[in-house]
C-alpha cells in the first residue's frame, strides 16, 4: 500500500523533530540500537525501530537518525559500539520513516478513503503508544458526536461520524488490512461506552454501530 506522507502538515502532540542540518550520520543507543541490528530496508524493520523508539519516549538522537533516513539519502549510524550503513530506503519502507517525521494531524486522515485511512492505521502499528493513541483518537470523536446526538435529531452527529468512518475502512482493498482497521473501529467503540458509563450517559444502542463490526466481533456496553 502507498503510504507517501503529508508533509506539510501537523500530528497533534507529535514528537517534535530538531531542525539540525543533515549529515548523513546518526547515533542510536538501547532497544532502538538492537532494533537497527545490521542495517534496515523493508517496512517491518522499519517499524520495528520505531516501536522501539517511542516506547520510553523518542530521544534527540533517534529524531536525527528518522529524520536522516527520511530523506532518503544512506546514513551512517552508530550502534551498539559499531557503524551500521543504513539506507538508502526506498518505497513503502521510505514512506514510513516520512510518515513519522511529517505525520498528519489525525483529524485529516478520519473519516477520509484510501490512503488517508491507511496511514491511521499504520500509525496504529508503532507499538501500544501508537495503537492507544489511533483508538483514543477515533474514541474521542466518536463520543464527543454521541454526546450531541439524541432520538429528536435521529442520532445525525453519531450517524454522521461512524457512517464516515466506517465508509473510509470499506475503502480497504486488502482484507487483512480491513480488518486490523475495524478491530481499531471495536476498540474505539468499546472506550465510548466506558466514557458513557464514567459519564453516567445511556451508551449507543446496537443497531447504531453493530453493521460496521459483524466481522469482527459486535462489543456490548
Amino acid at each position: 500500500m502507498r503510504m507517501v506522507a503529508l508533509a506539510a502538515a501537523m500530528f497533534v502532540a507529535a514528537p517534535a523533530f530538531g531542525q539540525a542540518a543533515l549529515d548523513g550520520k546518526a547515533t542510536l543507543s538501547g532497544k532502538a540500537a538492537g532494533a537497527l541490528g545490521s542495517g534496515i530496508s523493508t517496512k517491518e524493520q522499519v517499524r520495528g525501530v520505531i516501536i522501539a523508539a517511542v516506547g520510553d519516549g523518542m530521544s534527540p538522537e533517534e529524531s536525527d537518525f528518522f529524520k536522516e533516513v527520511a530523506a532518503g539519502g544512506a546514513v551512517d549510524t552508530l550502534a551498539a559500539g559499531k557503524t551500521v550503513r543504513v539506507g538508502p530506503l526506498a518505497g513503502e519502507a521510505l514512506a514510513i520513516a516520512n510518515l513519522l517525521v511529517a505525520p498528519p494531524n489525525l483529524k485529516m486522515l478520519w473519516k477520509t478513503p484510501g490512503e488517508p485511512i491507511l496511514q491511521m492505521v499504520e500509525m496504529s502499528r508503532w507499538g501500544d503508544f501508537g495503537r492507544n493513541r489511533v483508538t483514543g483518537f477515533m474514541a474521542n470523536q466518536l463520543y464527543a458526536a454521541w454526546a450531541r446526538s439524541s432520538v429528536m435529531t435521529a442520532y445525525r452527529d453519531w450517524v454522521s461520524e461512524y457512517v464516515g468512518v466506517s465508509n473510509a475502512i470499506d475503502s480497504i482493498t486488502d482484507p487483512a488490512v480491513e480488518t486490523e482497521a475495524r478491530l481499531l473501529l471495536k476498540s474505539a467503540v468499546e472506550q465510548v461506552f466506558a466514557k458513557c458509563n464514567a459519564d453516567q450517559r445511556v451508551t449507543p444502542p446496537l443497531f447504531l454501530y453493530d453493521l460496521p463490526l459483524l466481522s469482527v466481533g459486535v462489543p456490548s456496553p
